[in-house]
């Protein structure tokens, strides 16, 4: 009977999907054990493990709502660097598990849950192990026979403590991987027993301890499956529909920009209120205030602090008591993820892309601003950043999406000393996530972003009226500064030239010297062979020359114009490509780029 058991139980493990050993992808918070792995809407019982009936469905991605750029700080890979230490470690408690022979069935399923990076990884981890004579005999008794409604990984995850069993007499209780307690009674001279199962011998490694037992400890009760929302509004674009009425007739009324909606985040897609693109599982919260019972405007949020954003205008986010001077001293600092001190949005018109200077020079702070930048028109824009004392500009698609950098400061800068970004193209009636992080230590503290429009003209700071998500709030195109003519024809910087929707790379940046002897001898050559056409064709109309005359004397004229301009000894000129010749008046048309205008330094 027993042999027939183990052959079910062995070909049980071997049907075991995949998608049940997706606890190898997590990462275990040893200070919240009680965190179940997530299974979906199903999970595998003992029952439909020993049947073989039913198959585990893969687990919901976990909302991690984690800056992409905060993400790739070393934060994130702690637990592959913890594991790297425990290289050095030989004799773990997964070791041992593999070297007993009467604990081949409990390796198997650590196995197919993925556990063995737990067992293996630094400690100190105690392992309730029980042997494959338990296995076998579960079911067999009354108690035990309530496993078999359980959920394997529950049960597995219960035999497994991230603390140390200390076997000195009297009693203990750990905490498991699934929250539930194990208790520990006994003494040296009568023995010890786990859950009033005795134990049957102990084994220390190097990053824990294995109790052997001939029971299956049990938790007192299966943890409720977790039951997925019809619709999580942080996390997918749906509609969560209101505690009265549906949203479609919220939207027929008009209840959309009502404040309890955003802040609620009911019906999100029917509003138009989700963000465009996004990758990976972070979320993003749109900003909005609710009044307290003192008259308080108070910002509500949820998610990722570093993922809010404002539909309309600018955010500015400020998080102090975060030491240091480096982007690098924010990015390792926890207290990131958690509220700003202050949140407010600018968007007023007089307001502009530029931290508040009492938030910004406040010691030991951070400053976060951000919007989506609407493009008037469609070319190319450069923006412009400062910030001290460290700082970084970033774009991206949304706030979820990743973050590609621009332009950063390290160390102290002055409040007019700009950092220029390349030259991006834009297009015109699509909002671009910009966002610009200031780190400030102490002493003068600031904060600013301008840009660069195609036409030359320039913001600096850029008004908040240019940032509106989906361009709903679109610039009025004819209300934009015109470009003056020292703007035109200053020299470029970058290299470009051209009208404002058709600039090209001349690939030269400011005043370089150009040697003109190849045009001035080109061109006295032209000039003299017209000359020599027009007097030899007079004498052949006129007088009667012979036919030819014309040509002799152009070729004639010619050599003697393009042999006096050879003769100059000076042909070199300094000379600049201008950024727009189109409203340059001295600016002259280059031949050999087309489109382009150059002057003399």
């Amino acid at each position: 009977m027993r042999f027939t058991i183990l052959t079910t139980f062995l070909a049980a493990l071997a049907l075991l999907s995949p998608a049940v050993a997706s606890a190898q992808h997590e990462e275990w918070d040893w200070g919240s054990p009680s965190s179940p792995r997530e299974r979906g809407d199903e999970t595998l019982t003992w029952s439909a493990f020993v049947d073989g009936e039913g198959e585990a469905v893969p687990p919901s991605p976990s909302d991690t709502g984690v800056w992409d750029a905060f993400l790739s700080s070393p934060s994130r890979t702690a637990r592959a660097s913890a594991v790297d230490s425990a290289r050095g470690c030989v004799d773990t408690v997964l070791r041992t598990v593999q070297e007993d022979e009467e604990l081949s069935l409990l390796l198997k399923a650590i196995r197919e849950l993925g556990l063995g990076d737990t067992l293996e990884g630094p400690g100190h981890v105690t392992l309730f192990a029980p042997t494959d004579t338990a296995f076998i005999n579960l079911g067999s008794g009354e108690r035990s026979g309530s496993a078999l409604a359980m959920d394997l990984a529950d049960v597995i995850r219960y035999h497994i403590s991230p603390e140390r069993v200390g076997f000195s007499g009297g009693s203990q209780t750990l905490a498991s991987l699934t929250g539930e307690r194990v208790t520990v009674s006994g003494s040296r001279s009568y023995g010890f027993r786990v859950n009033e199962e005795p134990v049957l011998e102990t084994r220390d490694s190097c990053n824990g301890q294995v109790v052997k037992l001939n029971s299956v400890l049990l938790p007192r009760s299966p943890p409720p499956a977790p039951k997925a929302p019809d619709c999580n509004p942080v996390r997918e674009c749906c509609d969560l529909e209101p505690p009265e009425f549906t949203c479609e007739e919220q939207v027929a009324w008009g209840k959309c920009e009502e404040d309890w909606i955003k802040i609620g985040k009911y019906c999100r897609r029917s509003c138009g209120f989700c963000i465009p693109g996004g990758t990976g599982d972070r979320s993003a919260s749109e900003i909005a205030f609710e009044e307290d019972e003192e008259g308080n405007n108070l910002p509500m949020r949820s998610g990722d602090p570093l993922s809010d954003y404002a539909r309309e205008g600018l955010l500015y986010q400020h998080w102090a008591d975060i030491p240091g001077w480096r982007i690098s001293d924010l990015s390792n600092n926890p207290k990131m993820l958690e509220s700003p001190t202050v949140t407010t949005v600018f968007d007023s018109r007089d307001d502009v892309f530029e931290a508040p200077a009492v938030y910004a020079r406040a010691r030991n702070s951070v400053s976060r601003m951000s919007g989506f930048f609407c493009a008037p028109i469609t070319g190319d824009y450069i923006f412009t950043f400062t910030s001290d004392d460290s700082g970084r500009l970033y774009m991206a698609d949304s706030p979820v999406d990743p973050k590609r950098r621009l332009a950063k400061v390290s160390g102290s800068r002055g409040p007019e000393d700009y950092v220029s970004t390349r030259a991006i193209f834009l297009e015109k009636g699509k909002s671009y996530f910009l966002e610009a992080m200031q780190k400030q230590m102490d002493g003068p503290g600031h904060l600013k972003v301008g840009v660069e429009l195609p036409s030359g003209a320039e913001l600096i700071p850029i008004p908040s009226t240019f940032f509106s998500l989906n361009c709903k709030r679109m610039p009025d195109v004819d209300s934009l500064p015109e470009v003056t003519p020292e703007e035109a024809c200053a020299c470029t910087e970058d290299g470009y030239s051209g009208p404002s929707e058709n600039r090209v790379q001349t690939g030269r940046r400011g005043c370089f010297t150009y040697d003109f002897r190849d045009d001035l001898v080109g061109g006295a050559e032209r000039l003299g062979e017209r000359f020599g056409q027009s007097i030899g064709g007079y004498f052949q109309n006129v007088w009667g020359a012979e036919e030819g005359t014309a040509s002799r004397l152009a070729s004639y004229w010619g050599r003697v114009a393009s042999t006096t301009a050879n003769a100059n000894e000076n042909t070199n000129a300094r000379i600049c490509y201008v950024k727009h010749p189109e409203s340059c008046p001295i600016a002259v048309p280059s031949r050999e780029i087309r489109g382009a205008g150059w002057r003399r330094c």
